[in-house]
């Protein structure tokens, strides 16, 4: 049970009101990483012992980061990043 990548489409430009921002298009995803943590406990870090659970915990957050990095390093911010937004 681990989230797969996300497939991406393209991006679009949206004007609205004098501002543009820009969209992805991704894939549908059943869920998000919030509702993917709190739907099976064992991602909680603050209440597993689980080797494997910790190790797969900390490459999400090794991958989030790593992204992250990328799209900075691209001149790009998100500035919205909970992890709701996170899509799984």
């Amino acid at each position: 049970d681990h989230p797969h990548i996300v497939k991406f489409y393209g991006t679009s430009l949206l004007k609205r009101d004098g501002e543009e921002r820009a969209v992805m298009v991704l894939e549908k995803c059943k869920e998000n990483l919030r509702t993917h943590i709190f739907n099976n406990r064992a991602y909680v870090p603050a209440e597993t012992k689980d080797i494997a659970s910790i190790k797969t915990v900390k490459r999400w957050a090794r991958e989030i980061s790593d992204a992250l990095a990328f799209i900075h390093k691209e001149g790009v911010v998100h500035r919205d990043l909970t992890l709701e937004n996170i899509l799984v």
